[in-house]
C-alpha cells in the first residue's frame, strides 16, 4: 500500500492481521541520492519520488523496469518472467483527489517505476474532462517540469525582483527554465541508478542550546523575589508622588 499524508511523502506499506510492515519512506526534504536536491512539492518531484518508492519496494527492476522514457501516455505494467510485479494500492490519507494533484504525479513515477497499482488516468494533469481523453503532451510537460519553466520565465519577464527570490536555490544550483527537462532527465537515470536516500552529515554543535530556563537556587529566587518587590514599591510610590 503506498501511503500518503499532507506533505508529500510516501511509505511503502504491509498490513497483515499479524502486524504493519513498513518498507520505505520517502519525502521531499530528504531527498533521494539523485534527486534536485531542492525540496519541492511539484508533480515533477512527485514523480521522482513515486520512481524511488517503485524501485526500493519492489526490488524487482531487473525483471520489471517499467516505462524507462517517461513518457505521459498511461503505463501498466504487464506480468512477465517467474514473478509477478509488486502489487501496491494506493492511500492518500486526507490529500484532496483533485486532477492533477501532485499525488498522482507520485503514482505516475511508482507506475513507471515497475508497480502494479490498480488506477485510473483520469486523475492525471492533462486529462479533459470533456473528451475524457489524457493529452499525454502536456502531462509529460508536468512530469519534467515544463509547469515550472513557464512560471520562471513569465517572472523573469514581469517581476524579475520575486523571480530572483522565489528561485533563489534554482539560480545557486545553475537550475534555468531551458534546461529544466534535461535536469530531470538525468534526475530519473540517476534514481534508476541509486534509489536509496543519502543522509547528509552534520557536524555536531560546539555549544549545545538550551530552550528551558536555568535551575536556581533557593538564595536566588529569594534574590529575585526582592528585587521585583522593590521595584514594584517603587513604581506605587512614584503613583502616589504624582
Amino acid at each position: 500500500m503506498l501511503e500518503f499524508s499532507k506533505r508529500l511523502q510516501h511509505k511503502g506499506v504491509k498490513v497483515t492481521l499479524v502486524i504493519t510492515r513498513f518498507f520505505t519512506r520517502t519525502i521531499t526534504h530528504i531527498p533521494s541520492s539523485g534527486s534536485t536536491s531542492i525540496a519541492l512539492e511539484t508533480i515533477s518531484n512527485g514523480y521522482d519520488e513515486g520512481g524511488v518508492d517503485a524501485i526500493v519496494n519492489g526490488k524487482m527492476d531487473e525483471e520489471y523496469e517499467g516505462n524507462v522514457q517517461g513518457t505521459g501516455e498511461d503505463f501498466s505494467v504487464e506480468t512477465a518472467g517467474s514473478r509477478r510485479p509488486f502489487r501496491a494500492l494506493l492511500d492518500v490519507g486526507l490529500v484532496r483527489t483533485t486532477t492533477g494533484n501532485r499525488v498522482f504525479g507520485a503514482l505516475k513515477g511508482a507506475l513507471d517505476g515497475g508497480l502494479d497499482i490498480p488506477h485510473s488516468d483520469k486523475s492525471f494533469a492533462g486529462f479533459n474532462k470533456e473528451s475524457k481523453q489524457l493529452d499525454a503532451e502536456l502531462h509529460r510537460k508536468y512530469i519534467y517540469g515544463g509547469h515550472v519553466a513557464a512560471y520562471m520565465r513569465m517572472l523573469m519577464e514581469d517581476e524579475l525582483e520575486k523571480f530572483q527570490t522565489h528561485f533563489s536555490e534554482y539560480i545557486k544550483k545553475g537550475i534555468e527554465a531551458d534546461n529544466m527537462e534535461e535536469v530531470y532527465k538525468k534526475v530519473h537515470a540517476a534514481i534508476r541508478a541509486d534509489p536509496t536516500a543519502k543522509k547528509a552529515e552534520k557536524q555536531p554543535p560546539n555549544q549545545h542550546k538550551r530552550y528551558n530556563l536555568k535551575k536556581m537556587t533557593y538564595e536566588e529566587r529569594k534574590a529575585k523575589f526582592v528585587e521585583r518587590l522593590t521595584a514594584l514599591n517603587s513604581a506605587v510610590e512614584d503613583d502616589d508622588d504624582e
